[in-house]
């Protein structure tokens, strides 16, 4: 199954390692893929290489599940 998991925050790594583990097709989405590359992403991707990093749209295009695993507060692009 292809997963979208919006979200690169503690849930959001979780949930797509797991999914990953069990063999779905995973993309995580991020507002902006280059800051998040900057960061602590490299440690995890490293680990994690079978998961993908997309913007939100980019990784729920052609998912079948997407899962909201972003922070309430945080603002959405218009």
């Amino acid at each position: 199954m292809r997963i979208a998991v919006l979200g690169t925050g503690m849930v959001g790594r979780a949930i797509a390692a797991r999914a990953a583990e069990l063999g779905h097709d995973v993309t995580v989405g991020t507002r902006d893929v280059a800051t998040t590359r900057a960061g602590d992403w490299a440690d995890w991707a490293t680990a994690h290489s079978d998961v993908d990093l997309a913007n939100h749209a980019d990784a729920a295009a052609d998912a079948e599940l997407v899962v909201n695993a972003t922070v309430a507060t945080a603002p959405f692009p218009r």
